[in-house]
């Protein structure tokens, strides 16, 4: 061992000589120490823990046989993680259990194994036969600040007595180190798993999401290629929170992710955008390519997910999307981003269940994309339509959700007043300058009239109070209900809203 360079001279040293050669070696350990933890401290993975320090064992150590042995998972057995030469390929896959032989004593006892002669122990195995040429054998237990065995260091040399108790002590050190700087690394990426991934649903969090984006659009612009970004949100969502409870929500979101998950490929980003909203990144996919997957999983959705929400009666969930694509929809992620929320939006506005790709003002919607009998994919006509149809001054829906469910121009949401001290929200469609279309959750009367309101942010005012009546109502999902609106009180302070929603002041 180089530790032992100078310890003995013709089997005789004074008193004095001793004393400073033990403290010139206790020095060489210290500054050996030294240079192993100025590399560890660099280790943010297990792969270069291990690749640094066995480096150190080689070239400071003379160490060339050795093995590390981690814990697999929660149960007893061991497995060869990473070794210092070719001689363990015989048993790189095999797996070992605690206490078996004496490879794996040391994490039965939690304590170092020394064997300096192991001819004098043949009726023992080592890595169960498969090794041979070993004269010394030492096993080095890894563990945590909190005793829990994290694996282990075994090292060997082909001469007997090559261990010293001097040599133990280091190495004992050196493994307390290295044990250290695992449990610092599962924390590291423990913490880096919290936030690359969302905890209900395991799926990416918003960030990482962020992140591939841009790697992506990178790479696009490198070799001209295509990439599609999907927004997709669940229909009637809230509806099913304030219905049944926050706890059926999660279940649909978790159930949801698992869907999306499943069904697209390994190298599409799927993530939870925020609340129930959902994006999706396809690298190198065009636009309507990226558009007919995305209704294959809308289509898988409607088909699949429901939940039982008492004996007999299901509830069936649906998803509406918008798809927008690299380079035709914007050359930066953020435009693309924009105008995929902004397609999400109109899908909403056209009836919900269906996958959007284009508007009026976007280039014309690709001849090659056909449409069945029951797709939910509509041409540039049909979307037009749809969003115009019966609107004063071609207001498009979905400007106005935006600025309603954005807190544009402060306003947060309009709620009507069923009884006292009961105000429901009233998610607004279509507006003109005497009513406005919106959806409700429970079922008005013809005629009858009501006072609404628009909630506001608390530091502005607003004149926010004017009445309706109900020209017209029909069922549009379970316990949910369109209607028509007619202005019949408070004119003016319509009118005020009405400039702030469409920016007509």
């Amino acid at each position: 061992m180089l530790l032992n360079i100078n310890k003995h001279h013709n089997g005789k040293y004074s008193s004095n000589k001793n004393i400073e050669n033990s403290t010139r070696e206790g020095a060489f350990s210290l500054y050996l120490l030294y240079l192993l933890n100025e590399n560890l401290n660099l280790s943010i993975k297990i792969e270069e823990l291990f690749e640094y320090t066995a480096i150190f064992l080689k070239n400071n150590l003379c160490i060339d046989d050795f093995c590390f042995m981690l814990n697999n998972g929660d149960n007893d057995e061991l497995t060869i993680f990473k070794t210092g030469s070719d001689i363990f390929e015989a048993v790189k896959d095999v797996t070992f259990k605690k206490g078996e032989e004496y490879t794996c004593i040391a994490a039965q006892t939690g304590k170092p194994f020394l064997l300096n002669d192991i001819s004098k122990k043949k009726d023992q195995f080592f890595y169960k036969g498969k090794l041979e040429n070993i004269g010394s054998f030492l096993s080095l237990p890894l563990r945590s600040k909190n005793n829990r065995m994290l694996g282990l260091l075994n090292i060997h040399k082909k001469e007997i007595n090559a261990f010293t108790e001097e040599d133990m002590e280091l190495f004992i050190t050196v493994a307390l180190n290295i044990a250290n700087t695992i449990e610092r690394i599962e924390l590291y990426e423990k913490a880096e798993k919290g936030a690359m991934y969302d905890d209900l649903t395991m799926l990416y969090q918003r960030k990482f999401f962020f992140d591939s984006c841009h790697l992506e659009h990178s790479k696009a612009i490198r070799h001209n290629l295509h990439f599609s970004i999907a927004m997709i949100d669940i229909d009637h969502f809230k509806y099913y929170n304030d219905t049944y409870g926050h706890l059926f929500g999660d279940e649909i979101l978790k159930k949801l992710a698992y869907i999306l998950k499943s069904n697209v490929r390994y190298s599409d980003i799927v993530s939870r955008y925020g609340g129930e909203e959902f994006a999706i990144l396809l690298p190198g996919m065009d636009k309507n390519s990226a558009t007919l997957v995305i209704d294959k999983l809308r289509d898988v959705v409607k088909r699949i997910l429901s939940l039982e929400v008492a004996e007999g009666k299901v509830e069936c969930v649906t998803i509406t999307a918008g798809v927008a694509g690299y380079p035709e929809d914007g050359n930066s992620v953020k435009q693309i981003l924009s105008v995929a929320d902004k397609y999400l939006y109109i899908g909403k506005s056209c009836g919900r269940n269906r996958v959007i790709n284009n508007t009026l003002d976007d280039q014309p919607f690709h001849q090659n994309v056909k449409k069945t009998k029951h797709s939910s994919l509509l041409s540039k006509e049909e979307v037009n339509l749809l969003l115009y149809k019966n609107v004063n001054r071609r207001i498009s829906r979905f400007k106005t959700l935006l600025r309603v469910d954005k807190g544009v121009n402060n306003i947060q949401c309009f709620e009507i007043k069923v009884m006292e001290d009961d105000w429901r929200i009233c998610v607004i469609g279509d507006i003109g300058k005497g009513g406005f279309k919106g959806d409700l959750d429970f079922k008005p009367k013809l005629d009858e009239i009501f006072t609404c309101r628009v909630v506001v942010d608390s530091e502005v005012y607003l004149p926010a109070i004017f009445s309706i009546r109900i020209a017209h109502e029909k069922i549009i999902h379970k316990n949910r209900y369109e209607i028509d609106a007619e202005i019949v009180d408070g004119h003016n302070n319509w009118k005020y809203i009405f400039s702030l929603l469409t920016n007509n002041k």
